[in-house]
């Protein structure tokens, strides 16, 4: 799939899928009125992505998230202003630090979505570290309802659909990641 073409892809799709664009997704996402979380898994996608959303006008409202710092480093080097995500499935990584040697604005602690004991939660004096550092921290939301959200998180995280958010989730939370 890495190295086919959007024809090729679109040929692969049944009668009723549509592949959409990127272009297309930004104008869905303004027609929703919501911003875009875009997560890289090759490389050679980053500058054409970069490209898009500069053309389309949607940079200032898109966070850029990959895995790999190398990757973040590039994007931050074709352009400062891009908003950038280290996602991370580790908790021995001192994530603090791993942002900012790619320069990321937030982290999105990963891991959290597959293992719930309460020794992989970050804590509120963690949460506070990374605010001190100028970093965002974007969380793993579980449908379990025995756990509750970090307060001071900055953005949630969901593999499901939610309930719209209430009026104090709206207030805690600059972003809402699905």
């Amino acid at each position: 799939i890495a190295l086919a073409t959007y024809a090729e892809l679109a040929a692969l799709a049944d009668a009723s899928a549509q592949i959409a664009t990127l272009p297309e997704l930004c104008t869905a996402c303004e027609e929703q009125r919501i911003g875009m979380y875009l997560t890289f898994h090759d490389q050679r996608a980053i500058a054409p992505a970069l490209a898009c959303l500069r053309n389309e006008d949607k940079l200032s409202v898109s966070l850029l998230a990959a895995a790999r710092l190398d990757w973040l480093t590039e994007i931050k080097a074709l352009d400062a202003a891009a908003t950038t995500v280290l996602q991370c499935e580790s908790y021995r990584l001192d994530l603090i630090m791993a942002a900012q040697v790619c320069s990321a604005d937030y982290v999105h602690l990963c891991f959290t979505a597959y293992d719930q004991s309460a020794s992989l939660r970050p804590t509120r004096a963690w949460l506070d570290q990374a605010h001190a550092a100028g970093l965002g921290v974007i969380g793993w939301y579980s449908e379990d309802p025995g756990l509750e959200l970090l307060p001071g998180l900055d953005g949630i995280c969901t593999p499901a659909a939610m309930a719209p958010p209430t009026p104090a989730e709206r207030s805690a939370h600059s972003i809402l990641a699905v």
